[in-house]
């Protein structure tokens, strides 16, 4: 591995878990800094991000075939490594009744969220975060062959490691669903063209547009896999199933066709950034509100505030 670009890795390798269950506010950063917790989450995080992007350089893909990786990852992730979309324990998942959301031995409300949340938190977005920061190597590989295997290595034998502190195995059906769905998504990806609704002659569209879908989208599909199932009268699966797949596929669409002009750059992917993020700094917001002090989220999420604003600031000087 190059000298010059260890740095663009390391960066990346901590971003993911960092934005993924720290910025999202899953965790506070005194937590996710504990010894046990930090070496069981860099890892899988780290080298699904780095596989990700190295799929997409080394195929010459744009942003949308990194959210089919994202979309793998989610269901590696939280399938099979942590098994959180199998476990039937209501305590993994959420406080409301599990039967609601099961079938076939999948929670799929709480899948297709979570999925389509690691896909965009813990993949796209430190990606294009870390990218901006070393835009001279942004097309190139950053990994050898060797560091690759490696990294899948990890993410193959990481099960094995948590299945040593799971209480839970889930049958073998479970498992090849969640490897089949996980091999469809790379290949969706693989197959992707770099730019869905490319055209040289227009620009892309305003970057405050691209934020408004990422916004919208987020809320909508994580109160879709969160909060109207644990509401009093949720309506029948298949309807919420339909409108969260509904919102994803919109989502994707709209915003192929907002970034496939020949305008689209850093400004664009900041904003679309900040839009995934909203939802999560404006819910750390609200709970700082009502909690009357300034907690460790709070602090966490100013910092990535800050972060951001420095990007932008970068990004408008290079102009």
């Amino acid at each position: 591995m190059k000298r010059s670009i260890l740095l663009p890795v390391l960066i990346l390798f901590f971003l993911s878990s960092w934005t993924g269950e720290v910025i999202s506010g899953f965790l506070t950063a005194g937590q996710f800094f504990e010894p046990f917790r930090l070496l069981i989450t860099l890892p899988p995080y780290g080298c699904g991000v780095l596989i990700a992007r190295e799929l997409m350089v080394r195929n010459k893909k744009g942003w949308p075939s990194l959210f089919m990786f994202g979309m793998a990852f989610g269901i590696f992730f939280e399938g099979i490594i942590t098994r959180v979309f199998v476990n039937p324990d209501p305590g993994i998942i959420a406080p409301h009744d599990v039967a609601y959301q099961r079938v076939l031995g999948w929670n799929w409300a709480n899948t297709i969220g979570v999925t389509h949340f690691h896909a965009l938190l813990a993949i796209v977005s430190p990606v294009f975060l870390t990218e901006m920061l070393f835009p001279k190597h942004r097309r190139e590989s950053w990994m050898g062959a060797p560091a690759l295997c490696i990294c899948v290595l990890v993410m193959l034998t990481w099960p094995f490691v948590l299945g040593l502190f799971a209480d839970y195995v889930p049958p073998v059906p479970v498992v090849l669903s969640a490897l089949l769905l996980t091999g469809l998504f790379l290949a969706l990806g693989l197959a992707m063209p770099a730019r869905v609704f490319w055209s040289e002659h227009r620009k892309a569209w305003r970057p405050f547009w691209l934020w408004f879908v990422c916004t919208a989208a987020m809320a909508l599909v994580m109160i879709g896999g969160s909060a109207i199932p644990s509401s009093a009268t949720p309506p029948p699966l298949p309807a919420l199933l339909g409108s969260m797949v509904a919102v994803i596929i919109l989502e994707f669409l709209i915003l192929a066709f907002l970034t496939g002009g020949h305008s689209f750059g850093d400004r664009h992917r900041l904003s679309m950034v900040l839009g995934w993020l909203m939802f999560f700094l404006l819910f750390t917001v609200a709970k700082e509100i009502e909690a009357k002090e300034i907690t460790q989220r709070g602090i966490t999420a100013g910092l990535m505030v800050i972060f951001l604003l420095f990007l932008r600031i970068r990004v408008k000087s290079e102009q």
